[in-house]
């Protein structure tokens, strides 16, 4: 709706703010907000958040506080072990100066040493392992030392990308600044920096989009060193085409990607789909691609940082606290297990009974770290099915304590969207692969969902989607009957199988054209109301089009019997969040318990939500206000890191 922007009336615990129906695609049908490690003592979690993978375990800089031994402002790295029960934490000796923002590279992590009044700072690089030792990487400007470094992203052609404000100085532990507030590329390989971008209030935090043509830049102005706020400077993030000039990679055609309501902008990074997440005053926001406001992740105090972990995890930095957000893991939600059905065709029912292989040629160590790490290999030529998905017969028990199905990637076409030979690797047999992501579960509890989804694509990629869509149109204008015969009215057929299940089985029509016909057609953008009143159209067909393959939820009772007008889940059965200060091993609440079927049809018909965009409410299209098709595309795989510091006298940063 015009002029809305406000969030949309939500069924999910109130941590989850949202804006816009694509944001549920990314929570999932029941997020949680959790509290995962608490100290009182100092402002532990402020930065950097680096998630390891292999150790399960997450490396943090603390926000500036006054060291009860020296008596000196000091900022300490800690070593939490989110996978250990109970959760534990460590402070590591560590000789980078200041330590800010960092990012895996290599067996360790790239850190930004902001310096001290008489040492410089730098990119530090450190082992992960004890005693932890660390190496300036470069640590000036052509003579000229570095105002205060604040983030750094890795380019996947070895290069490191990294912010520098004045934060420092004006926190009064670094000297007067040398250089303007910039952006800065290094070459590892030919030792050459350069500045690629000025014109910043105090740049912040930097990302890449999954396809590495786009940079987010984070200003983050507004609030000073000293923790004073002036509302005319920027709270921005700013978006970047990335090309090559003369043979050398360039930012140009700056522009704003979006401005946020709550304090600043500060470390920001993407997820497979190129959503973009940015840690800010009220929590972690979201936006599309596009630059469009999905919704926020709400923690009070905020957010100076955050980083993915593994299985839609995202672990957040709130100063004294650790929290912990589970969105929507799609080995759990069907959203996530629709949108990479394509990927799993082959894997999923040949792969079903492959035996666990703990060694195989010189392949072994890779199985054996992808075996703790929930990956594993997703073949572009034939390959090798046992060698593929065995690391998830040992993960999948081990970690989600269930069957490995099989090996999953969100990448569509690798072929054409692995343009980085980096990216491709070859086994001990010859064969190319790329990492993919294990797929846990039980295979008998989304067969019913999982049938009319794969014969619906493979009909997509047997028809022109062109004819498809433009049948699409027909059944919104004049009904199903009027669609011509052949591949278009199968592929219709398909359609009102697969609406009706998701219906049933409480998925939107966002759900339904963005992760199903729309990736299948590489058109995921979709208009609102085009969305909602095919979405009806199809689920209002005759049973004689297709029927709902049945129930696949966990919770019975979120689906609706019948579809669109059946039974509505209960609030009874909405997920909620309960804020725990101890390490999050809860077990998720017991569903309460089921009314009749009648009674909870005639009660919840008439107290179902409207979403603001009219997903489930049918309207009838005229050429007048007919919507048109979307044009537009989006993209894979990333991440990144960023950030801020606090006051001379050792005051918490204000983000």
């Amino acid at each position: 709706m015009a002029g809305n922007i406000n969030p949309s009336p939500a069924q999910l615990p109130s941590d989850f703010q949202i804006y816009d129906p694509r944001f549920l695609n990314i929570t999932g049908p029941a997020p949680k907000l959790e509290i995962l490690l608490r100290n009182n003592d100092f402002p532990f979690a402020h930065e950097a958040s680096v998630y390891v993978p292999s150790t399960d375990e997450l490396f943090l800089t603390s926000n500036i506080f006054t060291d009860p031994v020296t008596n000196n402002p000091s900022i300490k790295i800690s070593k939490v072990a989110v996978g250990s029960h109970p959760v534990t934490s460590k402070i590591i000796d560590s000789t980078i100066p200041m330590p800010n923002g960092g990012v895996n590279h290599g067996d360790g992590i790239l850190f930004c040493g902001q310096g001290e009044l008489n040492a410089t700072g730098g990119l530090f690089q450190m082992s992960i392992e004890p005693p932890y030792e660390s190496e300036l990487v470069i640590g000036d400007f052509y003579g000229a030392q570095f105002n205060s470094l604040n983030d750094v992203v890795v380019h996947s052609d070895g290069s490191f990308w990294f912010t520098d404000p004045t934060y420092a100085y004006h926190q009064g532990f670094r000297p007067t600044p040398q250089l303007p507030n910039q952006v800065y590329r290094f070459d590892p390989a030919t030792k050459n920096v350069r500045i690629m971008a000025d014109g910043f209030g105090r740049p912040n935090g930097i990302c890449f989009s999954p396809d590495e043509k786009t940079a987010y830049i984070t200003d983050t102005a507004k609030v000073a060193g000293d923790g004073t706020t002036d509302p005319t400077k920027p709270a921005t993030i700013y978006a970047y085409d990335l090309t090559t000039i003369h043979g050398e990679p360039s930012l140009v055609n700056r522009r704003v990607f979006a401005m946020v309501n709550a304090g600043v902008p500060d470390g920001i990074k993407v997820d497979m789909d190129g959503n973009v997440y940015a840690g800010c005053g009220d929590g972690i926001h979201v936006w599309s691609p596009g630059g469009v406001i999905l919704g926020k992740i709400l923690v009070k105090g905020g957010a100076a940082n955050f980083s993915f972990g593994r299985n839609g995890r995202i672990f957040i930095l709130n100063e004294h606290i650790l929290w912990v957000a589970q969105l929507g893991d799609w080995i759990e939600s069907p959203v996530y297990l629709i949108e990479t059905m394509r990927s799993l065709l082959s894997l999923l029912f040949l792969g079903l009974s492959i035996p666990v292989v703990h060694a195989q040629n010189s392949d072994s160590q890779v199985l054996a770290y992808y075996a703790t790490s929930g990956n594993c290999f997703m073949y572009l030529d034939k390959g090798n099915r046992q060698k593929a998905s065995s690391p998830c017969k040992t993960y999948c028990p081990k970690y989600k304590g269930n069957e490995g199905m099989g090996c999953r990637s969100s990448i569509m076409d690798p072929e054409k969207e692995l343009t980085d030979p980096s990216l491709i690797f070859r086994d001990e047999d010859g064969n190319r692969w790329y990492p993919g992501q294990c797929l846990c579960g039980n295979p008998q509890d989304y067969l019913p969902l999982i049938e009319p989804v794969l014969e619906g694509l493979s009909m997509l990629d047997n028809i022109i989607c062109a004819v498809f869509l433009s049948s699409l149109e027909t059944v919104v204008d004049i009904g199903i009957d009027a669609v011509p015969g052949g591949a278009a009215i199968n592929g219709v057929r398909k359609a009102v199988e697969g609406a009706k299940t998701f219906a049933e089985n409480a998925l939107d029509a966002s759900s339904f054209f963005g992760n199903w016909v729309g990736k299948a057609c590489k058109l995921p953008d979709w208009d609102f109301d085009l969305m909602g009143s095919m979405f009806d159209s199809l689920n209002g067909a005759s049973d004689d089009y297709g029927t709902s393959k049945g129930c696949f939820q966990k919770k019975k009772s979120i689906c609706k019997k019948g579809g669109k007008d059946g039974k509505d889940s209960k609030d009874d059965d909405k997920p909620s969040t309960k804020i725990v200060e101890k390490p999050s091993t809860k077990k998720d609440e017991k569903d309460s318990t089921e009314k009749e079927d009648k009674k909870s049809s005639t009660k919840d018909d008439k107290t179902s939500t409207k979403s603001d965009h009219k997903t489930t409410a049918a309207e009838p299209t005229t050429s007048k206000n007919k919507p048109k098709l979307p044009k537009s595309r989006s993209s894979p795989i990333a991440s990144s890191t960023p950030s801020v510091t606090p006051s001379p006298t050792p005051t918490p940063s204000p983000f």
